[in-house]
């Protein structure tokens, strides 16, 4: 009854109705703030420098943060949404190191994942699912393998002349001596067999300041590598496509860690299994693909499509 009458069943369905939506709208509130607070614990877990003392200071947190300005820049259809996961048990751990360890590399298969937390991404080797209804509609014959290439491209500018500069005052070693009088030496191997045709000799305070460069002749000093690529990432970000494409090709030519690449999730071509022609011949017979870029960059689209 209200105000001396009587509620209709209509009216008190409303009322019902809508006690339940409330109920529901709290309940769903609730739910949200709760995740939101795990999320938050999971977080700051993850971000203390006692559970991650061997991440050189860098926590889950900044990872995440890291990966959401590429996202901005590069835009969010580049750039997988990552998410914290923590992993507490044993068995999980040893399944974890069990699955990956036959994936990696030779000279990383004494290391094993003994952190509490991780990163979900999916897998960026193989198409989306979304990707399933679009190839079903695709002729037969125009469906083939998936490739996917990873490429570790390295730092991309030269460190300043000061730092450098800073660098040979503390430590005056033969790694530095060696990189630093390297111009000679570089010549010699850009009209060998591992030179790319069209590489430019970088010049001594080229070798000097850029550390990829640096790093070569350190990893070759301590027996790292058996010899030294001719990719710079200088080239790979100049802007200009014909240096872009060299660098890519010297990549190609010598992977070391830098570039992977994956035929329908499993890897194929790397730093340790590696024959430039046989990859060339096997995965891409009868084409070389990047004559074909440097024709794009020389000719233009149109003029590199009657060649093909």
């Amino acid at each position: 009854v209200a105000k001396g009458r009587q509620v209709s069943d209509k009216e008190w369905q409303q009322h019902q109705q809508q006690q339940q939506e409330q109920r529901q709208t709290q309940e769903m509130q609730l739910q949200h703030q709760s995740e939101q607070q795990k999320h938050q614990e999971v977080v700051q877990s993850a971000s203390d420098p006692a559970v991650n003392q061997n991440a050189k200071d860098l926590t889950m947190e900044d990872f995440v943060a890291y990966i959401e300005v590429i996202r901005k820049l590069l835009g969010s259809e580049f750039v997988f949404e990552t998410e914290i996961v923590r992993i507490t048990a044993e068995k999980d751990i040893r399944c974890i190191n069990e699955r990956i360890r036959a994936d990696r590399p030779a000279y990383r298969r004494d290391k094993e994942f003994c952190g509490e937390f991780g990163l979900l991404l999916p897998d960026a080797t193989r198409l989306p699912i979304a990707f399933d209804i679009l190839l079903s509609n695709l002729q037969a014959e125009l469906i083939g393998d998936t490739y996917a290439i990873e490429i570790k491209p390295k730092q991309g500018w030269l460190l300043p002349s000061e730092v450098v500069s800073n660098l040979c005052e503390l430590e005056k070693g033969p790694v530095l001596a060696t990189a630093t009088a390297a111009s000679a030496e570089q010549q010699q191997d850009s009209k060998g067999a591992e030179g790319v045709e069209g590489m430019a000799v970088p010049a001594r305070s080229h070798v000097a300041r850029c550390r990829f460069c640096a790093m070569q002749f350190l990893k070759l000093h301590t027996g790292k590598i058996n010899r030294r690529t001719s990719y710079c990432p200088l080239a790979l970000f100049s802007g200009v496509p014909t240096q872009m494409v060299t660098a890519i090709d010297a990549l190609l030519r010598c992977p070391q860690n830098n570039l992977r690449v994956f035929r329908n999730g499993i890897l194929v071509y790397d730093g340790e299994k590696h024959c430039y022609e046989d990859f060339v011949q096997n995965i891409f017979p009868g084409l070389s693909f990047l004559n074909v870029g440097r024709d794009y960059v020389s000719y233009g689209p149109t003029v590199v499509s009657n060649f093909r």
